[in-house]
């Protein structure tokens, strides 16, 4: 046999072998990459933010962002000092470390925000 063929046939058999490995760990890895409300780790989170019911946003969040980021974009890309956030009939505290993940049942929710009464939504937030 010459090496071509030899090169061949043995390149056959170890991709046949690669294949059937790296089927098995996918298997694997998508079972173990969800948790228990179907959210893989590494995906993004949509979340529409109503503000004092009269100003919508949206937002993309990891699902390893916790209820601390949300607030603190709140305050630096909002200008919101203090304010109380409702998802699913439930006020989220602030000092609360729970992952957004752990809060919906889907890849997003919506937030309902409430602020001072006087708070204006600046223009050139983007």
């Amino acid at each position: 046999m010459d090496i071509f063929n030899k090169f061949i046939k043995n390149n056959a058999t170890n991709n046949t072998n690669n294949t059937n490995t790296n089927n098995t760990n996918t298997n694997n890895t998508n079972t173990n990459n969800t948790n228990k409300n179907n959210i893989s780790p590494e995906k993004e989170m949509f979340f529409v933010f109503i503000i004092n019911d009269k100003y919508v946003r949206w937002e993309i969040f990891s699902s390893n962002s916790t209820v601390n980021d949300v607030y603190n974009l709140l305050q630096t890309k909002y200008h919101v000092k203090y304010c109380t956030i409702h998802m699913n009939e439930i006020e989220i505290s602030r000092y609360k470390l729970l992952k957004l993940s752990k809060l919906c049942k889907k890849d997003g929710d919506t937030m309902y925000i409430s602020t001072d009464e006087n708070y204006t939504l600046s223009r050139n937030i983007k």
